[in-house]
């Protein structure tokens, strides 16, 4: 019992040791990132769009809350359902909405199919508008940092002919 024991806190500071390592990657690549330009774009465009992140946020957590309290009351009679509670079917309607549908869980009642219909859509929507204005500035921030990026080697080249 005492080996065991001692083997669990060996295999707990072993994993601590591990989910450092995690994290030094992490940090190692923040710190290339001041090198690569897609990776500069990228976090000037979080930046920017914080505001559209934001909304983002709030419209899936409002659909998630909605819809998967509809689900639910739809469902929760039904013998076969494996919606047992709210955050079973918050968790469904997160993959729903997100669009990724993994089938776990599946409405059986026509309620619930309609239900599941329009969280998908409302999924779709909620999604497209933000992200293709977060698209449109990440191709702003990228025309910009090409054009900071071939300026100076314009200028070393005209040097060079002269």
């Amino acid at each position: 019992m005492f080996n065991e024991l001692q083997w669990m806190k060996n295999f707990r500071g072993a994993m601590l040791v591990v989910r450092v390592m995690r994290l030094a990657r992490v940090a190692r690549i923040f710190k290339l990132a001041r090198y690569s330009t897609g990776l500069r774009a990228f976090g000037e465009t979080m930046k920017k769009s914080a505001a559209e992140l934001s909304m983002l946020g709030m419209f899936l957590l409002t659909g998630i809350m909605l819809f998967s309290t509809a689900i639910y009351f739809f469902e929760r009679d039904e013998p076969n359902s494996k919606f047992y509670s709210i955050p079973a079917a918050c968790w469904w309607c997160v993959i729903t909405m997100t669009t990724v549908g993994y089938g776990d869980l599946v409405p059986i009642t026509a309620g619930g199919k309609v239900v599941a219909a329009m969280a998908s859509v409302c999924g779709i929507i909620v999604l497209a508008f933000p992200i293709s204005m977060i698209i449109d500035k990440f191709a702003e921030s990228t025309a910009c940092w090409h054009e900071d990026d071939i300026a100076p080697k314009k200028s070393k080249a005209r040097r060079a002919l002269f």
